[in-house]
């Protein structure tokens, strides 16, 4: 799974809050995307105008090459607007933090219901 914080939230320069919730949903395994030349390149709304599709498109190349290098089966952003991009120009599936984190917990409980009906408890013993 890929992760890509957004150019918005890394100006901020408040850092990645994010990452280590991320890395800690079992499973998963995860390759920050950041650097200070990795934009989708939409732009806000410029992206979403005809005259300047070309140029947003040039722009995100290089964040859609490096993460499709990377290869991943998902994306994860917190961005709606990258969001577009990536669902423009990458075959991935791509998801807002909030999506996956209750991807994770519809998991979890779905597992403790599956081992209580097994007969464990919740402290795991039979």
């Amino acid at each position: 799974m890929a992760y890509y914080p957004p150019c918005h939230l890394r100006e901020q320069e408040i850092g990645q809050p994010y990452v280590e919730l991320l890395k800690g949903i079992p499973g998963t395994t995860l390759e920050v995307i950041s650097g200070a030349f990795y934009c989708c390149g939409l732009a806000g709304v410029m992206g979403f105008k005809r005259d300047f599709h070309n140029t947003s498109a040039q722009l995100g190349r290089p964040l859609m090459e490096k993460i499709q290098t990377v290869n991943p089966e998902r994306i994860v952003t917190d961005c709606l607007s990258c969001r577009v991009q990536f669902n423009q120009f990458l075959p991935c599936y791509v998801l807002h933090l909030i999506e996956l984190l209750k991807e994770s917990y519809v998991a979890y409980e779905n597992q403790k219901k599956a081992l209580s009906a097994q007969g464990y408890g919740s402290n795991g013993g039979v």
